[in-house]
């Protein structure tokens, strides 16, 4: 019986002491990325839109609680995309 090249290349690495971890590929279409891009949007906007109604009903100005939720909202995208990028560089 043939074995699996990636069988062979884990029983190399478990001979050397060294386990690579194994990597999972979920199969997206283009219409799926496209979907679940909305449905992110959408949240998104959702979850700003409950904070400004939050902050519009502390404050009692709606100009007030956009002002406050925009800079909170690119802070978080900007940390979202720190926190995203170079996952292989960390130590």
């Amino acid at each position: 019986m043939a074995q699996n090249p990636s069988q062979n290349n884990d029983a190399a690495e478990t001979a050397a002491g060294k386990k690579s971890p194994r990597q999972m590929e979920i199969p997206v279409t283009g219409n799926q990325r496209g979907r679940s891009l909305l449905l992110y949007i959408v949240f998104f906007a959702a979850i700003a839109a409950a904070f400004v109604a939050l902050f519009a009903r502390f404050t009692g100005s709606v100009p007030i609680a956009v002002w406050i939720v925009i800079p909170m909202v690119g802070f978080m995208l900007w940390q979202g995309w720190l926190a995203s990028r170079n996952i292989d560089d960390r130590g």
